[in-house]
């Protein structure tokens, strides 16, 4: 059943990279974690996968485009109909 399932975005945090050598630095993006979850017997919610977006700037993630794509495609890597599931609430 599709009531079973869930997406859930996670807050955003700022994306460090390091050269190597020196301390990381920010690059300026924003890495939001998505997950996708099911309701167990115990009626709790368990992780079935998830999906690691990075944004490069603000004029990319401000349309709903944009955090639809990714959400449909984390269930259709895990056989999930994105569109019958409730639209999570996205950051």
């Amino acid at each position: 059943m599709m009531n079973d399932y869930r997406l859930r975005w996670l807050d955003g945090f700022p994306e460090y990279e390091s050269d190597g050598g020196g301390p990381a630095y920010a690059t300026g993006r924003i890495v939001w974690p998505l997950l996708l979850e099911r309701r167990a017997l115990d009626g709790e919610w368990e992780p079935v996968g998830r999906r690691i977006v990075v944004s490069g700037n603000l004029n990319e993630i401000v349309t709903a485009d944009w955090w639809r794509g990714m959400e449909r495609g984390l269930c259709a890597e895990h056989g999930v109909d994105a569109d019958r599931l409730p639209v999570p609430r996205r950051p």
